[in-house]
């Protein structure tokens, strides 16, 4: 849905017609940042485990995140509840964080650096 509506990872404009106007795919991103808070929690409280989430599904998570984060915050302003999402929020910086660590960077050409030799 949200690639059809805003392609090529686009992030969502909350003030975009595309996205006010089509109130099917406001309620397909709400419900699915209701699900994500749930899973995240469980995630967060160590019931689930952060790196199988990571191997299942975490690099789709972040991006989906970033592309959504201007809906996250544009409820918390106009709802005024500052908490909403907030589980997560964290499991998303956590994944980036993770990731961070274990990738090797780039070095100025695009090749990655070589850990172990």
């Amino acid at each position: 849905m949200l690639n059809s509506i805003f392609p090529n990872d686009e992030i969502v404009n909350v003030n975009d017609a595309r996205y006010v106007d089509n109130p099917i795919a406001r309620s397909a991103i709400m419900r699915y940042l209701i699900l994500m808070e749930r899973i995240s929690v469980g995630i967060n409280i160590e019931v689930y485990d952060l790196h199988t989430f990571m191997r299942l599904t975490g690099r789709a998570t972040i991006n989906f995140f970033d592309r959504v984060l201007p809906v996250i915050m544009n409820e918390r302003r106009t709802t005024g509840r500052n908490y909403l999402f907030c589980d997560f929020q964290k499991l998303a910086m956590d994944m980036k964080d993770e990731y961070s660590r274990r990738d090797p960077p780039l070095i100025a050409d695009n090749t990655a650096t070589i850990r172990h030799s």
